[in-house]
Parts: structure tokens; C-alpha cells; sequence
């Protein structure tokens, strides 16, 4: 029973992974079609692999806003509870 409970959570956690994964990806795929419109450049012009290192920078940096957020929300939430 212990098992089934466990498969269960582990399901649902990574449900909720790949949906906020699929939406970072949306948010800098836009974001990187954004910043070829204001160049006036195509997506065509890059590479694949172009393409997939830019939007893998972007990525990591969404990541790493989103944990700062987290840790400053934590920081807040315990001081004031203190």
C-alpha cells in the first residue's frame, strides 16, 4: 500500500514538473521570437543548434529567477513567522 501511495505522488510531482517545464519553454520560446522581431531578423536565419543553445540560455536564467524568487518568498514567509 505504502508503495502505491508513493507511485502515486511520484506521478502527480511529475505531472506538475512537466507542466511548468512545457510552460518555461513556451514563455522563452516567445520571448526569443520577441527579441527577433525587435532585430528584425528570422527564425529561419539560425541553426537548430543555434536555436537550441539560445533557448537553453534562456532557460537556465528562467530557472535561476524563479529559485531566486522562491528563496527570497522562504526568506520572508520565515521571518515573519519568527
Amino acid at each position: 500500500m505504502k508503495n502505491f501511495i508513493k507511485d502515486i505522488r511520484i506521478e502527480a510531482i511529475d505531472k506538475v514538473v512537466k507542466k511548468v517545464d512545457n510552460k518555461i519553454k513556451e514563455r522563452e520560446l516567445l520571448s526569443f521570437k520577441a527579441e527577433l522581431a525587435k532585430e528584425h531578423k528570422s527564425i529561419n536565419e539560425y541553426t537548430e543548434e543555434e536555436i537550441e543553445t539560445i533557448l537553453t540560455d534562456k532557460r537556465e536564467k528562467s530557472i535561476s529567477k524563479i529559485k531566486d524568487k522562491s528563496l527570497v518568498g522562504l526568506a520572508v514567509t520565515l521571518l515573519i513567522g519568527i
